[in-house]
């Protein structure tokens, strides 16, 4: 089972996870499942937004106008996009802190850029739940 996602993640150009062995095949299968998770979402999200404008309209909130609907849907790309580029370049830096001598990345570098992805993720799923708790509208600029 293992070989076979780690097979397909590999066809999907993740290159690296061929003849990989312990750990790493185990992170090889996390990333695919991962990018699984990511890519199953990003056709949801405009009709989320849509959602959310048509809530806001139906229930009085204080929400983006549906002639607005087109912005609010590039805007979330764009903070996606950014959210992105930084977390990559966060990992890319706990990466290149943690160079072996062939100046591949090592098991430490990598668990530290996992677990900083993690405390990130982490962090997110906390600022979700306390918004969700406390439910109130915020004005849209």
């Amino acid at each position: 089972m293992i070989s076979s996602v780690c097979g397909r993640a590999s066809a999907f150009g993740s290159g690296g996870c061929k003849g990989t062995e312990g750990r790493h095949r185990v992170l090889c299968v996390g990333l695919h499942v991962h990018g699984d998770v990511i890519g199953a979402g990003v056709p949801v999200r405009p009709r989320a937004i849509r959602e959310f404008v048509d809530g806001a309209v139906r229930d009085d909130r204080v929400g983006v106008v549906t002639e607005e609907l087109g912005s609010a849907v590039s805007f979330n790309q764009v903070l996606r996009t950014m959210g992105g580029s930084l977390g990559s370049a966060i990992s890319g830096a706990a990466l290149a802190a943690h160079l072996a001598g062939d100046g591949h990345p090592t098991s430490e570098g990598i668990s530290l850029a996992l677990l900083l992805a993690v405390i990130g993720c982490i962090a997110v799923l906390v600022a979700l739940i306390i918004d969700n708790i406390t439910g109130r509208a915020r004005p849209c600029m």
